[in-house]
């Protein structure tokens, strides 16, 4: 089991906030936001391997909005859930 947790922030208070794409979500006003708290994040996931070769993952995320996205009307919690699967094998030279 792994627990995770993390503070998100502007690298100034000048700076926009981007996807992770790098498009714009919110560009910062001209006289820059008030705050550079865009909020903080909670993971927790597991992962269990069958007989070496076939994986599990399995977590939930959940993101807490701060100052900046509140000030914005962008502050809706939001938790997210997922499930995966992996097939590992080894290809070898004999």
């Amino acid at each position: 089991m792994l627990l995770q947790g993390g503070s998100l922030h502007v690298a100034t208070t000048h700076d926009g906030v981007y996807s992770g794409a790098g498009a714009s979500l919110i560009a910062a006003p001209t006289g820059g936001f008030k705050n550079d708290d865009i909020g903080s994040e909670f993971d927790a996931s597991a992962k269990y391997v069958y007989h070496k070769s076939f994986v599990t993952n399995i977590g939930v995320g959940h993101f807490f909005p701060g100052e900046l996205m509140t000030s914005e009307k962008r502050g809706a919690p939001l938790t997210y859930a997922y499930l995966g699967f992996t097939y590992r094998f080894k290809i070898g030279h004999e």
